[in-house]
């Protein structure tokens, strides 16, 4: 009998995550999440405690999201070269006709608004990042298998200033810089690992 409550309650958290991401943490209010949630108070207790609770649940479940769109792109017979493009095109062309360029990433608001003040949402942001570092360096090694990346360059560091240039093109993008402007930084950077064609 407790099935379609668990499915009541994902749907809650989805809820929950779009307000948060839209939002953020602290622009948040009980009422916004209640609302959104469809949930009385004695409801959002009962399942997810308080405030803090969900926005850590609805973080995990961003993360999960991200890492599991991430995985599908960057798909091992796939073309890694063309793979990195996307994914570092994504951060400035995602939601272009809609509000999501301007929400961001969550995980970068996250680290901007919560994670210098919370150990927890700290830890969060940086496993994140580890994981997607590592993601990162999968694509590039498989790469210099295909030949089309450079077979001297380091793969976690590339990864990592990969992750770095992402984050920094999603920061941009939300303060409203055009992606026209941003394509040719990411051209630039995948020129820096592909070699001058």
């Amino acid at each position: 009998m407790s099935r379609p409550r668990e499915f009541e309650m994902d749907d809650a958290l989805e809820r929950a995550l779009d307000v948060f991401w839209s939002k953020g943490y602290q622009g948040a209010s009980m009422a916004d999440l209640l609302a959104a949630m469809g949930l009385s108070k004695s409801s959002f207790y009962g399942a997810f405690g308080c405030k803090r609770d969900v926005f850590a649940a609805a973080l995990r479940r961003y993360s999960d999201g991200y890492l599991a769109e991430a995985r599908q792109l960057f798909d091992p017979a796939g073309d890694a070269l063309g793979q990195l493009r996307a994914y570092l095109l994504r951060a400035i062309e995602n939601g272009a006709a809609t509000d999501c360029a301007r929400r961001g990433c969550m995980i970068v608001n996250v680290a901007v608004e919560l994670a210098p003040e919370d150990t927890a949402i700290e830890q969060e942001v940086r496993a994140h990042s580890e994981r997607m570092v590592a993601l990162l360096a999968e694509v590039l090694r498989r790469g210099q298998r295909q030949g089309c990346i450079l077979p001297d360059i380091t793969v976690e560091h590339w990864g990592r200033h990969l992750l770095t240039m992402v984050t920094g093109l999603y920061v941009l993008r939300k303060g409203g810089a055009e992606a026209v402007l941003l394509s040719p930084v990411i051209e630039t950077c995948l020129t820096s690992i592909t070699g001058p064609s």
